[in-house]
């Protein structure tokens, strides 16, 4: 510690230190980050120093109001017991000094970001959204209608009574697909609701039934009555998942991961500020590594086109999954399943 006749300050002073930092940082820092390393516990009790007089950053968050952290320039530089003190009060431990930094980097990129984005009317009419609770959701041919109105690319499909399947699957061509309608099965394959490759009427009629059978006794018990009737995309290569999420402090903001049956376990998702920009397209398509394929425009096109959707109905869009997206050798990027959950009036 210093001496006061210098005219510094001890570190024991906790006040004093706090004080200091809040003189050094107010009206001109956006966050404080303080880097330390606390030695191991040993003779002389010098890590209790160090983490008593680490209090004061508490006092630094609650007088400044803008995110506080301590940072170890080692990854093994903070002690658990302190890194786990310090978040319950409000102040997050950061680990190793080049991650640190990193990660500040991407806060100063987030928070310039949506600075920018803030000066559009559609942002701040994303951020003003009143919480919404009760909701409905919009069965399959109902939500990629009303994706389909801002460009988003479906294949061919026709929404029928489940004893008219047949006939829809011969005005289609085949091979189609066979799902039930429903606006309460989210998860239509879990419940037996999906059949795929189906090459005659015959095929389709029989399915139509063993697929009534099989939803109607799974837990829960639905009827169905209707089905959707889907021609197959051929070609495929890679599937893609786009969704819209309601995030409590950013609003709308728009998903984008590998998708398929196995999205959830896959885990490969990005996500990017509502309205679109060029260059976050670009980098997310990038990191998802199709950003070389030959369907990119297409994708880029339903990327655009579920965002344009959820702009215009922000005031009472709960959430939206176009999965999977469709990207074929020839260059298609074609949605073959959506599901909207708005609001309920």
């Amino acid at each position: 510690p210093f001496s006061a006749s210098d005219g510094s300050m001890s570190m024991r002073d906790t006040s004093g230190v706090a004080d200091a930092i809040v003189k050094f940082a107010d009206g001109v820092s956006d966050q404080v980050t303080f880097f330390i390393d606390v030695p191991r516990p040993g003779a002389g009790e010098l890590d209790k120093v160090w983490c008593d007089s680490l209090e004061a950053l508490i006092e630094v968050r609650e007088k400044l109001g803008v995110p506080v952290s301590v940072a170890g320039i080692l990854p093994e530089g903070l002690p658990e017991g302190f890194r786990f003190h310090m978040h319950e009060n409000g102040v997050a431990s950061l680990l190793g000094f080049s991650e640190t930094m990193e990660a500040l980097a991407i806060s100063i990129g987030l928070s310039a970001n949506r600075a920018k984005l803030l000066e559009t009317d559609e942002l701040k009419a994303l951020l003003n959204g009143t919480e919404i609770i009760d909701t409905g959701m919009l069965d399959e041919a109902a939500s990629k209608q009303a994706l389909e109105a801002f460009g988003l690319m479906t294949p061919g499909y026709e929404a029928v009574p489940l004893d008219e399947a047949g006939a829809a699957a011969e005005r289609l061509g085949y091979p189609v697909a066979l799902k039930v309608l429903s606006n309460t099965i989210a998860h239509k394959a879990k419940l037996g609701g999906v059949k795929l490759g189906l090459n005659s009427s015959e095929e389709v009629s029989e399915a139509a039934k063993q697929m009534a059978a099989d939803v109607g006794s799974a837990q829960g018990g639905h009827e169905v009555t209707h089905v959707l009737v889907e021609k197959m995309v051929s070609g495929a290569n890679a599937e893609i998942i786009i969704g819209i999420k309601r995030h409590p402090a950013l609003g709308l903001a728009l998903m984008i991961g590998r998708g398929g049956s196995q999205a959830e376990e896959m885990a490969r998702f990005e996500t990017v500020l509502l309205p679109l920009t060029n260059d976050d397209l670009d980098r997310t398509f990038e990191t998802l590594s199709v950003n070389h394929h030959p369907a990119i425009d297409e994708l880029r096109k339903n990327c655009e086109a579920v965002a344009s959707y959820a702009i215009a109905n922000t005031d009472k869009l709960v959430t939206l999954d176009v999965n999977p997206v469709m990207l074929t050798e020839d260059g298609q990027a074609v949605a073959t399943d959506a599901l909207i959950v708005l609001g309920k009036d």
